[in-house]
């Protein structure tokens, strides 16, 4: 497969992106129209949101470098704006506007975790959609295999033309189960503010940390053993397993 990014001279167009993009605005679409359905208040997400898009993009930014050092290394402190080197960190930006949306929403009359609650359909359709488009792009593989599964790439970014694990499909199946699992039970934790969106959350960093051993592109390692990302997830299933044990 390739199908990475369109070429127009010395302009460079990566695909990867512009499909992630186009999953955003999906994202906040579907947001929004559940916003509306549970009567909150839309105005206010209307002028509000530009904070919450500025903070994910810039922690989203400092994930990426964060995740390759290469990064920092080449470009040194020039690194926050030379986008085309690794881009935008998908979790990073999410964890940004979520952070900033909390923030916001915690110094007003309004209840920052029904908003979370609200938005975790939105950001597991949008984490399903962006594995498909990381699997058509290969922006995202997986270590090699001789697993009669293994996928090729002949792309820009895959660093192998061997049979590799298909772990954006892997993730895929994942969370289209998870998103399947809010939309069947997650009205039942309404009722406990918050509950939905820790134990969705805690659900996702757990199946996170495994689907990473699967993963072949690079990344900043922990003492050889561990990628960075999985250091993450444990921090968050550690830190989500104390609140939630604080709260009850």
């Amino acid at each position: 497969m390739n199908f990475s990014q369109l070429g127009f001279g010395f302009f460079v167009l990566k695909i990867n992106g512009i499909l992630l993009a186009l999953i955003f605005c999906l994202a906040v679409w579907y947001y929004y129209q559940e916003l509306k359905k549970e009567k909150l208040d839309t105005d206010y997400f209307a002028h509000h949101f530009w904070r919450w898009i500025i903070a994910g993009l810039i922690l989203g930014r400092i994930f990426a470098i964060f995740l390759n050092l290469d990064i920092f290394s080449n470009y040194g402190w020039m690194s926050p704006f030379a986008f085309w080197a690794g881009g935008i960190n998908f979790y990073g930006t999410v964890l940004g506007s979520i952070a900033m949306m909390f923030y916001d929403l915690k110094n007003t009359e309004h209840k920052p975790w029904k908003w979370l609650d609200l938005a975790i359909p939105a950001i597991l359709v949008s984490l399903t959609l962006s594995d498909l488009a990381e699997f058509l792009t290969g922006a995202v593989y997986g270590t090699e295999t001789s697993l009669p599964w293994g996928i090729q790439y002949e792309t820009f970014g895959v660093e192998t033309i061997a049979p590799i694990h298909p772990v954006t499909i892997y993730a895929f199946i994942v969370h289209f189960i998870l998103l399947n699992w809010v939309w069947r039970y997650g009205k039942q934790f309404y009722r406990q503010s918050g509950k939905l969106t820790i134990i969705t959350t805690m659900m996702f960093f757990f199946a996170e940390f495994f689907l990473q051993f699967f993963r072949g592109d690079q990344t900043t390692m922990i003492f050889e053993l561990l990628r960075i990302e999985q250091l993450f997830s444990l921090l968050i299933l550690t830190g989500l397993t104390i609140y939630l044990r604080k709260r009850s």
